[in-house]
């Protein structure tokens, strides 16, 4: 396969992984309290490895997206937001 049609079927496959994710997140309010934040972690986690593959442009044969301090930490802050409006940052890491 070449790079181009990889790089698209990881586009898609990225597109269709994120409405997955956001198709659970009301799980959040379902969940106990005792697993609500756990449960945020692992779902902002998924949610940044699918920004950081978008940001290298779906390039995951050579790359591999890995988290760095400073996305552990988004993360951290992300899953205590109420709100959950991470997107503002999404623009600029």
């Amino acid at each position: 396969m070449n790079a181009t049609a990889f790089r698209e079927l990881m586009r898609t496959q990225i597109e269709r992984t994120r409405n997955l994710f956001e198709i659970g997140k009301p799980l959040f309010s379902l969940v106990h309290k005792q697993f609500r934040f756990e449960l945020k972690l692992i779902w902002h986690g998924g949610m940044r490895i699918l920004e950081k593959i978008e940001s290298q442009n779906f390039e995951t044969r050579n790359k591999r997206p890995k988290l760095n301090l400073f996305d552990k930490l988004l993360i951290v802050v992300r899953s205590l937001s109420k709100n959950n409006e991470y997107k503002y940052f999404s623009k600029y890491y």
